[in-house]
C-alpha cells in the first residue's frame, strides 16, 4: 500500500457518506472537480489552504 492509499479511501469515503458528487463537493470547497478527482485518486493533494477549507467544510456539517 503506497503512502497516499489511505487519503484516496478517506476523501473518497466522506464524498460517500454526504451523498454528493465530487462535482457537488468540489463546489462547495471551491475547487474544481478536476482537483477533488485528483485528491481523490492520489494523483495530487491539498495545499494547506485547501486542507482548512476542507476542513472547515467539514465542521460545519
Amino acid at each position: 500500500m503506497s503512502e497516499q492509499e489511505p487519503e484516496k479511501l478517506y476523501l473518497a469515503q466522506l464524498r460517500g457518506k454526504s451523498r454528493m458528487t465530487q462535482e457537488e463537493v468540489a463546489a462547495k470547497l471551491g475547487i474544481s472537480k478536476f482537483t477533488w478527482r485528483n485528491w481523490e485518486i492520489g494523483k495530487s493533494a491539498p495545499d494547506l489552504w485547501e486542507l482548512q477549507k476542507l476542513k472547515n467544510y467539514l465542521m460545519s456539517h
